[in-house]
């Protein structure tokens, strides 16, 4: 069984590239180079251990497409810490 901490986080860094992400349809992966990492609404940061890695974070085609996130944006987004090195971006 794993345990599965709730925990938040704004991250800051460069996005690599994009792919169409396999498993979520409207999601793409976004391959990111995480250079810092912020508290967010008093939960854990669990993103603070990658800061300097690659990690990947799962956006929405919308929210890819109203924010202009494309290769070489420097951006800080707030997500959540999935598992590994995959995140998901926090959508309005």
């Amino acid at each position: 069984m794993v345990n599965i901490i709730e925990n938040r986080a704004i991250v800051t860094g460069t996005v690599i590239f994009l792919t169409i992400d396999p498993d979520i349809k409207g999601f793409f992966t976004v391959s990111f180079k995480l250079l810092k990492s912020s508290d967010l609404d008093d939960l854990p940061n669990l993103a603070r251990p990658d800061e300097g890695r690659q990690i990947n974070i799962r956006m929405s085609k919308n929210f890819i497409d109203e924010n202009n996130i494309a290769p070489g944006a420097n951006i800080s987004i707030p997500v959540r810490k999935a598992f590994g090195q995959v995140y998901f971006s926090l959508e309005p």
